[in-house]
């Protein structure tokens, strides 16, 4: 039985329960616009998760929550309401059992909190801040973008990932989920653009007036960029998989890593196909044991994307189009010249959370190089958005944060087995970083990132002792 929680440890334990009861409470409150409707979902949910704490492993339940992410924001189109969001519950819900197994003695201890882990809290202590003074804490959109996409969720995914997935056990489901979902997001990549659409699901990712990037490979987030970024994660995962398994399932994990390759390539998106390439040369020439496959590996992903381009009807003329497509280069530079010169206006404190559209019309330029479009969409670059919002001060805490956390990960060598998801996670952090600077902050992309970076941690980190726990299952 593990130790209970030490001095410097209770007090993390109580931040990351209190936070993430906090803030589902306070979703669930906007969801139906009641302050009171969260109490007896709690009510209700505190026996199921007692009874959780002592039976389910949390690592079955966040790698559930986290292959169920792809359908954030869509629920309703199945018919399951967004207050009852199964990611999200199943996200919360380990969080909780994590905290709960912790503080009773009947689970791991939680990790030792770095200097990383206070500049995280910061910075979503930084953004509630400036929700709250510009009033847009208690509204739908914003709060969840604080508890999703921008670090309740992910940051404490990072720092309880170490215990979560502390055996090879543990992480090998992780990976095996994380394989089955590639294949389930390259197959309705593959349907949706090449057809027949008749083995597309669910249906919304069809429907012309649901969601964004109709005609695109957008598959289940109805979000083209957000499909190509988990179709390229999916694709490091089997990628892993592959030096990790044997037989059968070696070769299936290489079918799904080539089949979500070229998914990245139908999404139709040209920040997915920068950031895919850029990311994976530079992976491949990082590692020694990389560089020996790099050109086998280039000339087989060149090969993938040229048949690719014969086989599929259409999709020559399509990769073409968006090619040559400047209304979104266009849109780019308007919101980008409104950013900055909001950024000029208020360099320290921003504008406040969530408030880009509503003040930034008299920061427009009209160009004499291309038209003025864009006025009243979201900045569609992760920097630029904070900046603007949270001043330079608050993305300065964020970015300190960020590369804390990746470099932290990827600085030194981890234990033999989680080496190649060491040597993943630079791909995965060069594409986060590529596709950041061309749309607004998303689930699955956070989650993700952070996901990877605390499973590695949590290898070499934390205390002495779990060095050498580490060291002895490796």
């Amino acid at each position: 039985m593990a130790n209970r929680l030490t001095w410097l440890q209770t007090p993390a334990a109580m931040i990351a329960g209190v936070a993430c009861l906090a803030a589902a409470s306070m979703a669930i409150s906007v969801e139906t616009r009641s302050p009171f409707a969260a109490a007896p979902l709690v009510v209700v949910a505190l026996p199921a998760v007692a009874y959780l704490a002592r039976t389910v492993d949390p690592a079955a339940v966040l790698t559930l929550g986290v292959v169920l992410t792809p359908f954030a924001g869509n629920w309703q189109q199945l018919g399951i309401p967004g207050i009852l969001a199964p990611d999200r519950l199943l996200i919360a819900g380990t969080i909780v059992l994590v905290v709960l197994r912790a503080a009773t003695g009947r689970g791991e201890p939680l990790p030792r909190p770095r200097l990383v882990h206070f500049v995280l809290a910061l910075a979503v202590l930084w953004a509630v801040a400036s929700a709250l003074v510009s009033d847009t804490l208690f509204q739908r959109g914003p709060l969840l973008k604080i508890v999703e996409a921008y670090g309740v969720f992910p940051f404490l995914i990072f720092y309880l990932a170490p215990v979560i997935y502390n055996t090879p056990r543990k992480r090998q489901w992780l990976l095996r989920a994380l394989v089955v979902l590639g294949a389930y997001l390259g197959l309705t990549v593959f349907f949706e653009m090449a057809g027949p659409n008749a083995l597309v699901w669910p249906k919304y990712i069809i429907d012309p007036n649901y969601g964004i990037h109709s005609g695109r490979g957008r598959g289940p987030f109805a979000d083209a960029v957000a499909n190509g970024f988990g179709l390229y994660v999916c694709a490091l995962a089997a990628s892993v998989a592959v030096s990790q398994w044997r037989g059968r399932a070696r070769i299936a994990a290489g079918a799904v890593a080539a089949l979500c390759f070229v998914g990245t390539l139908l999404t139709l998106e040209r920040s997915v196909w920068t950031g895919a390439a850029v990311a994976t040369v530079v992976t491949l020439v990082s590692f020694a044991r990389l560089r020996r496959v790099a050109v086998p590996v280039i000339v087989a992903g060149a090969t993938a994307v040229l048949l690719a381009l014969v086989l599929v009807p259409g999709l020559s003329a399509k990769v073409s189009s968006r090619a040559s497509d400047q209304g979104p280069v266009w849109d780019r530079e308007n919101t980008s010249v409104a950013a900055l010169n909001m950024i000029a206006a208020r360099p320290l404190l921003g504008f406040g959370w969530s408030r880009f559209q509503a003040t930034s019309g008299p920061y427009f330029r009209q160009s004499q190089n291309y038209p003025l479009t864009a006025t009243t969409i979201d900045l569609h670059n992760y920097f630029l958005s904070y900046a603007v919002e949270l001043g330079l001060i608050g993305l300065l805490i964020w970015l300190a944060g960020l590369l804390m956390g990746g470099f932290g990960a990827l600085s030194k060598r981890a234990p033999p087995e989680l080496e190649p998801w060491r040597m993943a996670f630079l791909a995965i952090a060069v594409c986060y970083l590529l596709v950041a600077n061309s749309v607004p902050p998303t689930v699955f992309q956070n989650e993700a990132f952070w996901l990877w970076a605390g499973v590695i941690w949590g290898a070499r980190i934390y205390s002495p002792e779990g060095q050498r726990r580490f060291a002895e299952v490796a």
